[in-house]
């Protein structure tokens, strides 16, 4: 397996950071709770996420910087996440690592927005109907 590139984890974190504005500006992981819009939040899931999936005992400084991709597509983010995870199971602990709690969290966020979404659909198009 190869190791992540930063840029594929700032892509992640922007959209967490877009999903989680819309809702209540705050991540939960274990007892932590993060608050997306300060960057020192994004810098230390960034370092979790990175340190997870990093493979060479080397240090490095984990610093967020803002996607500039195009941020509307929650099936992109889901393909990322699994990339991300995919490139990262091997690693030592793998399944209780707060990495792998962090990419279930996302996917709980994504689904949770994809109801939502739906849910909006379809009372537009019942209201449209009864009108």
């Amino acid at each position: 397996m190869k190791e992540i590139n930063k840029k594929h984890i700032d892509y992640i974190l922007s959209y967490l950071k877009k999903l989680v504005s819309k809702k209540n500006r705050y991540f939960y992981l274990d007892t932590r709770i993060y608050n997306i819009d300060l960057i020192e939040s994004l810098n230390e899931l960034g370092q979790i996420l990175y340190d997870a999936n990093t493979r060479l005992n080397i240090i490095y400084k984990f610093e967020y910087c803002k996607n500039t991709e195009r941020l509307n597509d929650l099936v992109q983010l889901k393909k990322a996440i699994d990339y991300y995870e995919y490139q990262s199971f091997t690693t030592n602990n793998w399944l209780y690592s707060k990495a792998h709690i962090i990419c279930l969290n996302i996917k709980e966020l994504i689904l949770s927005e994809l109801i939502y979404q739906r849910t909006k659909l379809t009372k537009k198009y019942l209201d449209e109907i009864i009108d």
